[in-house]
């Protein structure tokens, strides 16, 4: 059987052991060790966790399940692992290319899979309206202020500032939603115009698949209310959603329903 290509994004796992996380974090483990064997490799689009930061001995304890079974997919499977930041885990520091063996890049992704072109990209920052956060954005992700919240500030503190931050954060990201799919889409469609085959953005938490001058755009949705996930094989792009016993199905088909009801006006 030919190996796939897996993408996921916006799980948001959390600071914390609270229920909730525990369960989706079950969830997405049960996900990887059931498609693994199909994975040639694995694409993580970004806010796979809500915060990630690495100070000079210390890395965030949470998680820990995640983490260690990424490093078993890495060295015993053979299964590469490419960890495209997003806007909550953009600090990922050293600590999953060495002691995890996943590469981490800063910037937006050529996939070659066979005579086609993939653009992935997590999606923050991309549209027009969006003017306000990439400034931020380049204030958080400035040398100084990474050399000033790893030297100058407590682990401790930095997750309350964390916690605080990445609240805020999806407070902001609520208000673009009202304009943000047209603007995505216009994004989209010209990296289709420069030649790509697919895009496949995270970020905007809305599962969606269109066709645009016979070219495949994809939005790869999230692991909080649709656990959706995309698969690149050498055939087609597909958009697909995990089967688990710790998800409603009954809750995310209402959601879903309701994310098609508001495209189609």
């Amino acid at each position: 059987m030919a190996k796939k290509t897996f993408i996921v994004s916006d799980s948001h796992f959390y600071l914390d052991n609270k229920p909730d996380n525990s369960r989706r974090l079950k969830v997405f483990i049960d996900f990887l060790k059931e498609n693994a064997g199909e994975m040639n490799q694995l694409f993580l689009l970004g806010d796979i966790f809500d915060f990630w930061f690495e100070w000079n001995h210390v890395i965030p304890k949470y998680n820990f399940e995640l983490l260690y079974f990424l490093k078993k997919m890495t060295s015993e499977m053979g299964i590469k692992i490419t960890y495209i930041t997003g806007n909550h885990d953009f600090y990922l520091g050293s600590f999953f290319e060495k002691n995890l063996g996943i590469d981490c890049v800063d910037h937006d992704f050529e996939l070659l899979i066979g005579d086609k072109k993939h653009l992935l990209t997590h999606g923050d920052g991309k549209i027009d309206n969006d003017k306000g956060y990439r400034i931020l954005r380049k204030i958080l992700r400035s040398k100084i202020s990474n050399f000033l919240f790893k030297n100058f500030i407590h682990p401790d503190m930095g997750v309350m500032i964390a916690k605080f931050t990445s609240g805020s954060s999806r407070k902001y990201n609520g208000r673009l939603k009202s304009s943000i799919d047209e603007s995505y889409m216009d994004y989209c469609k010209s990296k289709i115009d420069e030649g790509y085959d697919g895009v496949i953005i995270g970020h905007i938490h809305c599962p969606q698949k269109y066709t645009y001058n016979d070219s495949t755009i994809v939005n790869s949705g999230d692991w909080i209310n649709y656990y959706s996930f995309v698969i690149i094989d050498s055939e087609e792009i597909s958009l697909n959603y995990y089967k688990h016993s710790l998800i409603d199905d009954i809750k995310r088909e209402k959601i879903l329903s309701e994310l098609i009801s508001n495209q189609e006006r």
